[in-house]
Parts: structure tokens; C-alpha cells; sequence
């Protein structure tokens, strides 16, 4: 299904729960974020970083930047405001999306391994400043893929899994799970945690791929994030990925709301609807006495001249 039936189905959808007098003001909002954030030009796509407080958000920019991009400690700073570390080379293009987000903290770089990506380090999600959260809650619809940010301590913590992981994965086609601070744990134990982390989501449902990094050793410590950034490098796919799994996650979630069985899937396949059509016509031009409507059309026509 391309993007362009995949929005057209949501409108479709909104349209239906509007008649039936269900709230669909979260799938119009949807619907609108799409179209608005595809007329941003699209040769880097915007990345977040989101956790809990002390997770190392900050510190994990910081060592993909190899300098002090955010400022880091177990206390975030009061702003609830993102920090954005973009590629110098897209500042011009960028522009108009960060004010979109309401980005306004921006740290540029020229570094070539990350020259597709503008990345952000949120607010904690479990701030106790009630406006941290709701930042985060701003701008997840709107940004085009999510680093989930744990530590070893952290990683099945409650806000964290339920009100955003199983809720925002949905809706995310390109996201991944991070605990960070391996340092502190021992080999087999760093695997375990991520086995752990592995089998809550399967639990759930939910397919996302798992990583250990550690900011305090370096280069070496974020090998794995490194990797899956530069696996991500094509931007329009990105993007694209993303809008189709947030109109599908909110227009499946509308079909349950309105009793309708929630599948992507036809009732009859195009190829098999198209024959039967064909067999329709066919069916009906047997019955017909086409040779006698002719001759009752010349009739009618001598007859009025």
C-alpha cells in the first residue's frame, strides 16, 4: 500500500467515525501531522532520545557527538526544552522542521557519519516538572524515529514500557531499544537485561531491535547505536516508514473503536475482485439481447425523423 492510499484511507476513516459519532480527533491530528511534515524537504530526518531521568540521554549524544552537545548529570536541567545536534551541511533545509517542532536549542556539526540525521535529546518522560513530560508527549507524534533510552536499573520501569513504549511502537516503524551504563554490569549480566528487555516485548507484541552502549567508554562504548544510525542513513524511507505506520496505527485503532474486525487486509484481494468483475460483465452481456437494443435504437431513431 503506497503512502498516498495509506493517508487517503485514513481520511476515509475519519470521515466514517465522524458519521458515526466517534471522537476521531487524535486520527485527524495524525492525518495533518503527515502532510504537514511531508513538505519538509527530506535529506535528513529528525531522530529523538527518549528515557527516564539519569539514563545517560545526554551522555549518549554527547559520545555520538565526541564533545558536549547537552549537558549531562543525574538532575537535568530545569528547561524542558530538546537539545538538537544537526548537520551543518542541512541547516537550511532543517530550518523550517525544527521550528515546526519548536526546536530552538541547536548544536550543528559537520560530521560525515551523521550528516542524515538531526538528532534530539529530549526531556526526561518521567520528569516530576509536569511540562518535561508534555514536551515529550508534543513532539513523538512528530519526530521520524526514537532511540528509547534504559539503564540496567531502569529498563522495565512502567512509564517507560507502558505509557510510551507500548504505546508509541505502533505508530514507529524505526525505533530501538538502548540500555545504557553496560559498564556498570558485567558481560553475561548486560546480555541478560537485553534478553529480558527481548522477552517483555515479544510479551506485547512488539518487534524492536535491542542494543548496549555504554557513553562513558567512548567510540567503543556506541558502537552498536553507531551502526543502526548509519543503517538508517536514507531519510525519504525513513520518513515515509514512519507517516504509514502512524496512519495505520491510527486508522486500525478507529476500526476497533467502531467494532470493525482491524486488518490492512481486503476482503477480496484486487486481483480477484477484478475477475469477478470481468465475469460480471460477462454474465451480463450473455443475458442481454444487444442485436435487439440496436434495432429498437434505429427504430426510435427513423421514427423521429
Amino acid at each position: 500500500m503506497t503512502l498516498a492510499v495509506r493517508l487517503a484511507a485514513l481520511d476515509e476513516a475519519v470521515q466514517a467515525a465522524e458519521t458515526l459519532g466517534l471522537d476521531a480527533e487524535h486520527a485527524s491530528e495524525v492525518a495533518a501531522d503527515a502532510r504537514r511534515r511531508l513538505s519538509f524537504p527530506g535529506s535528513a530526518y529528525v531522530l529523538a532520545l527518549a528515557g527516564g531521568t539519569g539514563v545517560g540521554k545526554s551522555s549518549l549524544l554527547n559520545a555520538l557527538a565526541g564533545e558536549v552537545v547537552s549537558r549531562a548529570g543525574a538532575r537535568r536541567p530545569t528547561t524542558a526544552e530538546p537539545v538538537a545536534w544537526t548537520p551543518a551541511a542541512a541547516r537550511a533545509e532543517l530550518a523550517p522542521l525544527l521550528e515546526w517542532l519548536g526546536v530552538t536549542e541547536i548544536r550543528e556539526h559537520g560530521d560525515d557519519r551523521a550528516r542524515g540525521v538531526a538528532i534530539l535529546d529530549l526531556p526526561d518522560l518521567d520528569s516530576i516538572a509536569p511540562e518535561h513530560r508534555a514536551r515529550v508527549d508534543e513532539l513523538l507524534p512528530r519526530v521520524d524515529a526514537v532511540i528509547w533510552v534504559a539503564d540496567p536499573e531502569k529498563y522495565h520501569d512502567a512509564v517507560l514500557q507502558d505509557a510510551y513504549i507500548r504505546t508509541w511502537a505502533p505508530r514507529l516503524a524505526r525505533q530501538l531499544f538502548v540500555v545504557n551504563k553496560a559498564d556498570r554490569l558485567r558481560a553475561a549480566d548486560a546480555d541478560g537485561v537485553v534478553a529480558d528487555a527481548g522477552r517483555r516485548f515479544r510479551e506485547h507484541g512488539i518487534d524492536m531491535p535491542l542494543a548496549v552502549a555504554s557513553a562513558s567508554d567512548g567510540e567503543a562504548g556506541i558502537a552498536q547505536v553507531r551502526t543502526w544510525i548509519a543503517e538508517g542513513a536514507d531519510a525519504k524511507r525513513v520518513v515515509a516508514e514512519r507517516i504509514a505506520a502512524s496512519a495505520r496505527d491510527a486508522t486500525l485503532a478507529l476500526a476497533e473503536r467502531a467494532g470493525v474486525a482491524a486488518s490492512d487486509a481486503p476482503l477480496v484481494a484486487p486481483a480477484r475482485r477484478e475477475l469477478a468483475r470481468r465475469d460480471l460483465v460477462r454474465g451480463s452481456l450473455a443475458v442481454l439481447d444487444m442485436r435487439g437494443f440496436a434495432r429498437q435504437a434505429v427504430a426510435a431513431t427513423r421514427l423521429e425523423a
